[in-house]
């Protein structure tokens, strides 16, 4: 559509659009009439599995409006534009606001203890040798707190181990987010999802945000309570 020098984009799927939460977990979970690229990327980056993340880059990079639409009926779909154009469509000008729920499975979390920064630095060299990729970093002088796929779990110890570093391992992990725009800047809001996640008793391992995201690192079992306490939380069934 980009190098065809299109007006717009459409993508056919078997889905009427993007929804605000897996529909498979949250049963009230809506179709978004209109998203940013930006908020859009960080939802395929943080699980959701509607749209490839790329071909909204490659979108954006266009300036060109993507709609994502089901190929069985003649529902409008989500628009997928810039901030611009969401702003006009849905009338709000701060463009602070959360659009969805998502989350990734199979992960397992480690809390690595460190003596300086230089060991950190020794650390994440020493996996990066070993062909694992991190995520949901955390890192002070004395600790780390990291995730891998749990399919990388084994090699990942093996690797601590061999080094000699001291380690927490924790199984069975899950991790959640909230995303939106500018949500970083937004009062309230990592109140609210902390709320969310006390009122259903799940255990907040770790958190990790962005400009478009919070996340907490959870047990895999509390997965699905999360995802719906943090959907109502948020108002996205309205």
């Amino acid at each position: 559509g980009v190098g065809l020098k299109a007006s717009a984009i459409e993508i056919y799927t078997d889905v009427d659009g993007i929804m605000t939460a897996d529909p498979r977990m949250v049963d009230n979970a809506r179709i978004m009439s209109c998203i940013s690229y930006g908020a859009c990327c960080e939802l395929a980056e943080q699980g959701a599995k509607v749209i490839h993340q790329r071909a909204v880059e490659i979108a954006q990079n266009g300036n060109i409006p993507l709609y994502v639409k089901c190929t069985f009926d003649d529902e409008p779909g989500t628009l997928i534009t810039n901030a611009g154009t969401l702003a006009e469509r849905t009338g709000l000008e701060s463009q602070s606001f959360v659009n969805g729920i998502t989350y990734i499975k199979g992960l397992t979390q480690y809390r690595v203890t460190l003596d300086g920064a230089r060991a950190g630095q020794e650390l994440f060299q020493t996996l990066a040798d070993a062909g694992i990729s991190v995520s949901c970093l955390n890192l002070s002088l004395t600790e780390s707190m990291f995730s891998v796929y749990s399919d990388n779990a084994a090699a990942c110890a093996a690797v601590l181990e061999r080094h000699g570093f001291n380690y927490r391992q924790k199984d069975r992990c899950a991790k959640v987010s909230v995303v939106g725009i500018s949500v970083r800047g937004m009062p309230g809001l990592m109140a609210s999802f902390v709320n969310a996640l006390n009122e259903k008793g799940i255990a907040i391992l770790q958190t990790v945000d962005s400009n478009t995201s919070i996340s907490a690192i959870i047990e895999e079992t509390s997965l699905k309570d999360a995802v719906v306490s943090l959907h109502e939380a948020y108002r996205l069934n309205h």
